[in-house]
């Protein structure tokens, strides 16, 4: 990092993060200088050039996130999703789909080990029982006949002649004689003993349970033993079956479909929930649409560079801290990124380099000023042109098409941040211009304007560089060269296939229609 400080002359310090001093750390640190810099007047302070790596994850920037799932058992798991860079849904629908695989395998493993404790009882508990209610019938039968050979029966029962049969053995004939049954047969003796054996089965299987297996593993067991326990153990195994994500690409929504028969609820962490564009963090019913298109980014889009003890604090919200500079983050994952700060007093390169524009080119506001008398002289863009805004007061879609309008991504009390143009062809088609290829749009009110019409097309390639401020003169061009009939992707590839860097190519264009620089007409 780089500070520069300024009145009649100026001076510039190199901030490194890597110094060796205990704590320091990329996103805070501490820097001793080699001698005590002493002001004795008002000085002002700017950030010249920002350097920092784009290190952190976009999914888990600050803290773990997860997805809860409640089962119809009562069940909750709580299945975490692992931190990463997600650069598209594609890639986030495999993290998910990853996490729900294995997130409830524990409690599928739990599950089977009651199963199986379970069955062993069962078996167990069948054997004593059977072999019990043999014992307690045999002596109930013991204890009747002892009763019977005491009083005599109770009723005189006459019992059945004889029945005599003739077996041939060795050509004679023996007679062999059957035993009628008594008053307590062979059906009623069985059905004794089917009752005994399910009375003693069951005070047996609940003893060892309740001897053998902890409380919770109970609660378990007699929550899933009405479905059943492998059904419900196949259910744990297969999360993502009950429990699917998935994208539908036309609409630019995540889609939850819930197996209402095993899951009540899911609830997603809050990150996850805004990154997926959900704008709920608990999801019951059967199908769960979200609300917004997904954000790559995870919500960080800016961070804050603080200079304690050097400046004076400022009003940021409903707090007072010494910011130097709110940063607009950029770039890619793993990607080291550069940013470079026109408007602070850095000496100009020699010949026409990164610094070689001079400060009427590099004003991104002086050329959005501009635009009302260019647009005057321009018939291409009178009849079209609506205006230029701030995030927080884009107007309504208007009936008549086509039409065209700069945007802020800063609102109308911030100071200005970046530049980008929309043209709308049609009540459901609009041309979306970044230069930087933000998408999506770093802005809230941008994205919510951008949400009413069902086509979206943007500009897919960066044509301008991290170093400079010509997001103004981009912006210009677009809506010009738009107006005469090139489509975005003839302007977007003219920019990237132009021996002309883009930037020197836009601010030429824009010093010949707005400055009147008949010299930059060459160049475009």
């Amino acid at each position: 990092m780089s500070t520069a400080a300024f009145t009649s002359s100026s001076f510039y310090v190199v901030l490194p993060s890597n110094t060796p001093v205990d704590g320091n750390r990329t996103n805070s640190f501490r820097v001793h200088l080699p001698r005590k810099l002493q002001f004795n007047a008002q000085w002002s302070v700017g950030l010249a050039v920002l350097v920092y790596p784009h290190s952190w994850p976009s999914l888990g920037t600050s803290e773990p996130q997860f997805v809860r799932v409640e089962w119809q058992t009562g069940e909750q798991v709580r299945i975490p999703v692992p931190a990463a860079n997600i650069r598209n849904p594609a890639q986030l629908l495999d993290s998910l789909h990853h996490a729900l695989g294995e997130g409830s395998e524990q409690l599928a493993n739990q599950l089977g080990t009651i199963h199986s404790e379970y069955k062993r009882f069962v078996k167990a508990a069948e054997q004593r029982a059977a072999k019990e209610a043999d014992r307690q019938r045999a002596t109930e039968e013991a204890a009747e006949r002892e009763r019977q050979n005491r009083t005599g029966p109770s009723n005189v029962t006459v019992p059945s002649p004889p029945t005599t049969t003739m077996t041939p053995i060795s050509g004679a004939q023996t007679p062999h004689t059957t035993t009628p049954a008594g008053p307590s047969g062979a059906p009623h003796a069985t059905q004794r003993h089917q009752e005994l054996y399910k009375q003693l089965f069951a005070t047996m299987l609940e003893e060892s349970l309740a001897q053998a297996l902890t409380e919770r593993d109970r609660a378990m067991l007699n929550a899933h033993l009405p479905v059943g326990l492998e059904l419900w153990t196949h259910s744990y195994r297969r999360a993502r079956m009950a429990c699917q994500f998935n994208f539908d690409e036309h609409m630019q929504r995540f889609r939850l479909k819930l197996d209402k028969r095993r899951i009540r609820l899911v609830e997603l962490s809050a990150q996850l929930a805004y990154i997926l564009g959900f704008g709920t963090s608990t999801l019951s019913d059967p199908v769960n649409v979200s609300a917004y298109p997904p954000d790559m980014k995870g919500g960080v889009s800016t961070f804050y560079v603080y200079a304690p003890g050097l400046i004076e604090p400022l009003i940021i919200g409903d707090v007072v801290a010494p910011v130097l500079r709110v940063v607009n983050i950029r770039g890619t994952p793993d990607e080291i990124v550069e940013e470079c700060y026109n408007r602070c007093p850095i000496p100009e390169a020699d010949g026409e380099g990164d610094f070689g524009y001079s400060d009427r080119d590099t004003d991104p506001v002086r050329c959005i000023d501009a635009i009302p008398v260019w647009n005057l002289r321009c018939a291409l863009t009178r009849e079209r042109y609506l205006g230029c805004f701030p995030a927080d007061q884009i107007p309504a879609p208007h009936s008549s098409h086509p039409y065209c309008m700069v945007l802020n991504t800063d609102t109308a009390l911030e100071p200005g941040t970046h530049w980008v143009a929309v043209y709308v062809t049609s009540s459901t088609t609009v041309d979306y211009f970044d230069s930087f290829a933000d998408w999506p749009s770093t802005s809230e009110g941008i994205r919510s304007f951008l949400h009413r019409f069902a086509h979206v097309n943007r500009s897919p390639t960066s044509v301008q560089s991290d170093r400079s401020s010509a997001c103004g003169k981009h912006v210009i061009y677009f809506l010009y060269r738009r107006c005469q009939g090139w489509t975005l992707a003839q302007i977007v590839g003219h920019l990237t296939n132009c021996k002309t860097p883009p930037d020197r190519l836009v601010a030429a264009f824009t010093r010949q229609f707005i400055f009147n620089d008949a010299d930059a007409a060459e160049t475009t």
